[in-house]
């Protein structure tokens, strides 16, 4: 995805390179990467073509792609020039037979591999399970063991790539835990709506909800609890997340005064209302309803968000919610 905005922001195409399909007056616009991609007349990757470049190869050269500001380098990390290392790295590259399609980004990690006949062939490490040859194969492979290859390339002394994939392991960790107890608070109507694609046509979900509660006050702190539960970022989260929140743009201010005490809420539901409190359409689009909120409120989300010890948040709060009562 970098190398792409890259190439979109750094004017390395220009606008004639890309395509303009007009389909019944509904135009798209593809990038020349992605068209190259769908035209591309070369075959799908085959294990067998690594093993005959391995079979050529005198040298690899391992580097590193470092991204700056609207450019990038290669950085040598390692040259591998020994017949056993390099039969070694043909099998940590070892690929399966089946094409992954093709990322909108450029490779992390670069194989550059000198033959015999002093011919240079590139294989980019994408990240994660998949590698490219892209003067040979039209899509991405799959490796056989990437958990290999990396552990491999520790033994090497380029730790870097493990460490980078360990820490996304972990993220996708705690990603899946939370998608499970969100979907786990969720009410019927918005699993249904996400199942069957109109989660976003708020008014329909609404309309499901109030047949599924018998009354707003529960209604409002259900949707308040699915709105905080997740304790994440505010911004840059799952799609689903923004449902719950554009359900409650639909109840007034009133409304929300009339759920009961802020004391006695979940910490989810006190979350969940300051996150909604900062959110870019009610904080913006709803000023004066900010007034309309007893400063006791804000003060006990406030003291909700400081024992989280979020300073983004912290600060995000105080100038959305308090930015009238809040002396810094």
């Amino acid at each position: 995805m970098i190398n792409w905005i890259k190439k979109v922001f750094f004017n390395e195409h220009k606008k004639s390179d890309w395509t303009v399909i007009n389909n019944n007056g509904r135009k798209t616009v593809i990038s020349p990467e992605v068209m190259e991609f769908f035209n591309s007349k070369l075959p799908s990757p085959e294990p067998q073509d690594l093993k005959d470049l391995i079979d050529e190869t005198e040298k690899i050269i391992i580097s590193e792609r470092i991204i700056e500001v609207g450019r990038y380098e290669l950085k040598t990390l390692i040259v591998l020039d020994n017949s056993e290392q390099i039969k070694i790295a043909g099998q940590k590259l070892d690929i399966l037979s089946e094409p992954q399609g093709h990322l909108l980004d450029g490779g992390h990690y670069m194989f550059d591999f000198v033959t015999k006949n002093e011919e240079n062939h590139r294989i980019e490490y994408m990240g994660s399970v998949q590698i490219r040859w892209k003067e040979k194969w039209k899509e991405d492979a799959k490796l056989k063991d990437h958990v290999g290859l990396l552990e491999w390339l520790q033994d090497l002394g380029i730790d870097k790539p493990l460490r980078e994939y360990n820490k996304a392991a972990k993220e996708e960790e705690k990603y899946v835990i939370q998608q499970q107890n969100w979907e786990n608070k969720a009410p019927r109507s918005i699993i249904e709506s996400i199942d069957k694609g109109y989660g976003y046509e708020y008014d329909k979900v609404y309309f499901e909800l109030e047949k599924e509660f018998s009354n707003e006050k529960d209604l409002i702190l259900n949707l308040l609890e699915l709105y905080g539960c997740g304790f994440s970022v505010w911004n840059g989260y799952p799609y689903y997340e923004a449902i719950p929140e554009g359900i409650l743009q639909k109840f007034s201010i009133e409304s929300f005064l009339k759920i009961g005490d802020i004391s006695e809420f979940t910490r989810e539901q006190k979350h969940g209302m300051a996150r909604f409190l900062c959110s870019s359409d009610f904080s913006k689009k709803r000023k004066s309803d900010i007034d309309k909120l007893p400063l006791k409120l804000k003060n006990l989300l406030l003291e909700h968000l400081i024992e989280l010890g979020d300073e983004d948040k912290i600060n995000e709060f105080k100038s959305s919610v308090l930015i009238n009562e809040y002396e810094p």
